[in-house]
């Protein structure tokens, strides 16, 4: 899969986009919310992982314009945001799956495979 991966701690970041070469996806790593959503407009994606909390533009509104832009780019978000109001916001915005922090890779590898059967 083309994975965009927007997170903007690196002590996460760096070692999710090395598991995430290593189970075979090529991933892009973006730090703000601007940027990675000019990306997911410009360029095709089959999986963006979002936080939540970026700067630039957050992980929410990310996703809203996605949906509003119609685009079908699967979603997962990946945030420390937690609470149920949070989960449910987060997937009424458009989001495919919401996984929270701190999360197990296994789990996550296993989210990612349920998602790419949906392509």
């Amino acid at each position: 899969m083309r994975i965009l991966l927007a997170e903007d701690d690196g002590r996460l970041a760096e070692p999710l986009q090395e598991f995430l070469a290593r189970e075979q996806h090529a991933v892009c790593w973006m730090c703000d919310g601007r940027l990675a959503l000019a990306e997911l407009l410009e360029n095709a994606y089959d999986l963006a992982l979002l936080d939540w909390m970026l700067p630039g533009c957050d992980g929410l509104a990310i996703v809203e314009a996605l949906r509003r832009g119609g685009r079908t780019t699967l979603v997962l978000m990946l945030t420390a945001r937690d609470t149920e109001a949070d989960v449910v916001a987060g997937l009424r915005a458009g989001a495919d799956d919401y996984l929270v922090k701190p999360f197990r890779m296994a789990e996550l590898a296993a989210r990612i495979r349920s998602l790419e059967r949906q392509i």
